[in-house]
């Protein structure tokens, strides 16, 4: 299928437009944000949320290290998209089922952001960053800032829009019909799982620097949706 994806079509920009607690967008590390995006596709994988799932690799060259693992993701979700700069040859990339390549041109918006948008009536997240860091940055200095959110409603308009821009079947999910008893459920296994990660033994400055930031996660985003 061709996809037209408008240019300045910005994830990042309609989450800060529609949050409704006003939160201080957040700075992020390149493993930090392996960690949240691990997380959000443990809700399917591991937690038995099937949802639509929207997600920005930025380019395409850098999926094929997730191609397994988003095997598993498609094989137990509603659908599947992924955005990104079709800087390899289409024909390298795996056909997987369920799963749909969304190309992006290199000028896109779309393609300066990291994002991964999770929704169905029993869970609902958007993670939104943009990249700070310069294009040719390494993996170990690239930086983001942006949300993550288990906001029902502003997640909803996210996908909304996004199953427009790529011209999916409406999902028709009233925000009313949502089981927050199970969002809640899976936000805490998620919470479990990262408070996890941060105890476990520090041993480089690296790996110190992301624990602290997923401390910090864990106070602005995943305590508040748990208390």
């Amino acid at each position: 299928m061709n996809y037209e994806i408008d240019p300045a079509l910005s994830v990042y920009a309609l989450v800060e437009r529609t949050q409704k607690d006003q939160r201080t967008t957040s700075l992020f590390n390149r493993r930090t944000m392996n960690v949240i995006s691990n997380e959000i596709e443990n809700a399917t994988k591991i937690d038995g949320a099937r949802n639509r799932i929207f997600s920005g690799f930025q380019y395409f060259s850098k999926f094929a290290p997730q191609a397994a693992n988003y095997e598993k993701v498609a094989a137990r979700s509603e659908s599947v998209y992924l955005f990104g700069v079709m800087d390899v040859d289409p024909a390298a990339l795996p056909v997987i089922n369920n799963l749909h390549y969304v190309p992006l041109q290199p000028t896109d918006q779309l393609a300066r952001e990291w994002f991964l948008i999770s929704y169905s009536r029993t869970f609902a997240t958007v993670l939104a960053t943009e990249e700070t860091s310069p294009f040719d940055a390494p993996d170990h200095v690239r930086e983001f800032k942006g949300l993550w959110s288990f906001d029902v409603g502003m997640t909803n308009i996210v996908q909304e829009w996004l199953t427009s821009a790529v011209d999916a079947q409406a999902l028709m999910i009233d925000e009313e019909q949502h089981d927050s008893r199970t969002q809640q459920m899976i936000i805490n296994n998620i919470m479990r799982r990262m408070t996890d990660r941060i105890t476990r033994r520090k041993s480089n400055a690296s790996i110190m620097e992301t624990q602290e930031q997923l401390r910090i996660v864990i106070d602005n985003t995943l305590r508040p949706a748990v208390s």
